[in-house]
């Protein structure tokens, strides 16, 4: 964020703080009432106990580990779009005892899941350029089943 915002004639206007709190609180009150239209994802077996929660290059390898493991015990809430935060997503998996969820980080995304469900979420984090590879999730979903 730069804290570059612009008037309502689309000039660059950050010299008034009173003008430019308006202007976000606009723009994110404008984000967050189209939370639901926004809000892009997939959802695979909703009647999972266990769920892998994943954004970005994550998703291809639970996919494999989903095509390698066809096992309607094991659901995927992939987001396309992280913020606003489709919490009500997590709700489309009722039955789920455990949310798994790589990340390219050390854990940016998980504790947002967290705040928003009962049950365990387990942080995968990989850094360092390389992904999670199929073997290393079935190994995650084994431990937490």
């Amino acid at each position: 964020m730069t804290g570059l915002t612009h008037d309502e004639r689309g000039y660059p206007d950050t010299t008034d703080p009173e003008a430019h709190d308006r202007l976000v609180r606009r723009l994110v009150a404008k984000v967050e009432s189209a939370r639901r239209d926004i809000a892009d994802y997939e959802v695979v077996n909703p009647d999972a106990e266990t769920v892998f929660v994943t954004y970005g290059p994550p998703s291809r390898t639970v996919e494999q580990v989903m095509r390698d493991r066809p096992d309607d015990s094991i659901g995927h809430l992939r987001l396309r779009v992280v913020w606003p935060f489709p919490e009500f997503a997590l709700k489309v998996f009722p039955n789920a005892k455990v949310f798994l969820m790589p990340e390219l980080n050390m854990g940016q995304m998980v504790r947002e899941v967290q705040r928003h469900v009962d049950q365990p979420v387990i942080s995968i984090p990989k850094i360092g350029g390389e992904l999670h590879t199929p073997t290393e999730l079935v190994q995650a979903l084994e431990a937490y089943r």
